[in-house]
């Protein structure tokens, strides 16, 4: 990202463009890549799934992180880039309600997570210093690439069913005894 607006030309003219936009763009071009797949692996393979190593969930769909670090250079803002670069970017990132409205369902949208280089240098890269597009605040590295409520919904409904399960074959088990009396 450089600390100048890019330049691009359209139908035979130089334009400038804002930084934002040329970021923006770049996500376009990610998606288009983790969709790509390998022909001469069975079952055609994603391309992209071939040298990132990834939980295979398929009610998950992961997509590789996308990590964006900012500096305040000059007159840009940080902050603005980033608000920017969201506004543009909402298709590639926004998440689903489940059907319960519980957690987002981010299947098949790319993880972008932003931070700025001062809170990296104030907090450290264990800090929350970490911000993912859609959220409100700022976290940890590993709690902005997750999805916390998705997993404590996905536990607490496993345990559920365990339970239900359980008291199933308890009352199965009661109904064959008194058949038996």
């Amino acid at each position: 990202m450089g600390a100048h607006n890019a330049h691009y030309e359209t139908a035979g003219t130089r334009e400038r463009r804002p930084d934002h936009v040329t970021i923006a763009a770049k996500f376009d071009r990610y998606a288009r890549f983790y969709q790509r797949t390998a022909k001469d692996i069975v079952g055609g393979a994603r391309l992209w799934s071939i040298r990132w190593n990834y939980d295979t969930d398929p009610y998950r769909d992961p997509l590789p992180p996308l990590l964006l670090v900012f500096n305040e250079i000059g007159a840009r803002s940080a902050s603005t880039q980033i608000r920017n670069i969201v506004a543009l970017t909402h298709h590639h990132w926004e998440g689903r309600p489940d059907r319960e409205g519980a957690f987002h369902c981010y299947r098949g949208k790319i993880p972008i997570v932003a931070t700025r280089l001062d809170l990296l240098r104030a907090h450290g890269p264990h800090g929350p210093v970490f911000w993912r597009f859609g959220r409100k605040h700022r976290e940890d590295l590993w709690s902005a690439l997750g999805n916390p409520r998705e997993e404590a919904t996905l536990r607490q409904r496993a345990q559920t069913h365990r339970e239900r399960q359980a008291q199933e074959k308890r009352q199965q088990a009661r109904a064959r005894g008194a058949d038996r009396s």
